[in-house]
């Protein structure tokens, strides 16, 4: 899990939020199936856009 906060000094309560999460399943020794999801959050977005962007991801990872 990641959490990362940016503030913007010049903006006081102007703020963007981002928090991963990513789950790893073992396939064999050195081969893995990951799947994580990432919610990016904007305390201030632009006219007509969501305050949240969720993103879904699907991966291999291999180790050695």
């Amino acid at each position: 899990h990641e959490l990362d906060f940016f503030p913007n000094f010049s903006s006081p309560g102007d703020y963007r939020l981002e928090t991963t999460s990513v789950l790893s399943t073992p396939i064999s020794k050195h081969l893995s199936l990951q799947t994580g999801l990432t919610d990016r959050y904007l305390s201030r977005p632009l006219a007509g856009k969501q305050k949240n962007n969720l993103v879904l991801t699907m991966g291999m990872g291999f180790s050695f």
